[in-house]
């Protein structure tokens, strides 16, 4: 199985934007701008179909590029990486981040909490036999195909979704020595588990992370039975 990229986001949904994408929030992102964050700005569409600026950090950290939106509801920290990252890895690196969201906006809560993985893997016949009889009984004949599935679960006393989609079809890559990018045939992996949206209480605390290490506990697992990763 030859992966080719893999990401992690690490919701934090709230009640507001606590940064906004103005002058006086670089102030605000010292911490993460002295640890070598770059600022940007970037536009998010809102559940009205409207267009708003949001701010995001971004840096290279070795191999693995890091980046947080601070979106009109909701902290949205994104890790990638071109292969798999171990969970006491990953969880180092939340640490740090949401150390630094304390330092820069003090002890604010969330309403819920997400997980997602989203896996990119470069399709041949063995991945996608192995990967298709897990959802379909016939041949492996189809050039796409999709399935999607959802449930319910309860985590660290938190009732919970999970939605697990997988999709066979065309992809790009692009090659580090040359910089060319080329369409291939991949299967992509689609993990997210989400504390429910009915329950819109404010109980997350930003320096407590204990929800999102259960959350990609769940997600690990989930991924393990589709692709053994």
């Amino acid at each position: 199985m030859n992966l080719v990229g893999i990401s992690y986001n690490f919701n934090f949904f709230t009640k507001n934007n606590f940064i906004k994408a103005d002058s006086d929030s670089i102030y605000k992102l010292m911490p993460f701008i002295t640890d070598g964050f770059m600022p940007t700005t970037g536009d998010e569409i809102g559940e009205e179909g409207e267009r708003y600026k949001v701010i995001r950090v971004q840096k290279e950290n070795d191999d693995i590029n890091i980046s947080i939106t601070f979106a009109k509801k909701a902290i949205l920290v994104q890790i990638t990486k071109d292969k798999e990252i171990d969970n006491v890895r990953l969880m180092g690196l939340v640490s740090s981040i949401f150390l630094k969201l304390s330092e820069t906006l003090g002890d604010i809560k969330g309403d819920r909490a997400a997980c997602i993985a989203n896996v990119i893997i470069e399709n041949d016949q063995e991945t996608e036999e192995k990967i298709y009889r897990k959802f379909f009984s016939d041949e492996p004949s189809y050039f796409e195909w999709a399935v999607r599935k959802a449930s319910k679960f309860v985590i660290d006393g938190e009732q919970s979704n999970c939605v697990l989609a997988v999709n066979k079809g065309l992809g790009t890559k692009q090659n580090n020595g040359t910089g060319n990018i080329s369409q291939i045939e991949v299967i992509v992996v689609y993990c997210d588990n989400n504390t429910i949206a009915e329950n819109n209480t404010p109980r997350f605390e930003v320096n407590n992370i204990s929800i999102f290490n259960e959350l990609l506990k769940k997600t690990k697992a989930e991924l393990d039975k589709i692709i053994g990763v």
